[in-house]
C-alpha cells in the first residue's frame, strides 16, 4: 500500500524505482519531491490517459484523474518533507 489507508496499492519493486535517489543529499527537496511523484504517476497510469486529463476537478472539460490515487502520490512525498 503506498499509503497506509488509502488502499493504493503497488508493486515493492516499483515503490523501490520512485524512491531511489542517485544523490542522497537530493532527498527531501523539491526536485526529489517532482521526481517521485512524476514516477508513480506513470506506476498508476498509462501514457495515454495523460492528454486531455487534470489533477482538479475544477477544469471543466477534461478527464480527471484518480483522486484517490493523486492523494496517495501527494501524501507519500509530503512524508519526506
Amino acid at each position: 500500500e503506498l499509503v497506509p489507508g488509502t488502499r493504493v496499492f503497488l508493486y515493492q519493486h516499483d515503490l523501490d524505482h520512485a524512491l531511489k535517489v542517485k544523490d542522497p543529499n537530493m532527498r527531501g527537496t523539491i526536485a526529489y519531491g517532482k521526481r517521485m511523484a512524476k514516477l508513480l504517476m506513470n506506476v498508476f497510469f498509462h501514457k495515454k490517459d495523460f492528454p486531455n486529463a487534470t489533477l482538479s476537478p475544477l477544469s471543466k472539460g477534461r478527464k480527471l484523474l484518480n483522486e484517490t490515487i493523486i492523494d496517495a502520490i501527494v501524501s507519500k512525498f509530503s512524508l519526506f518533507k
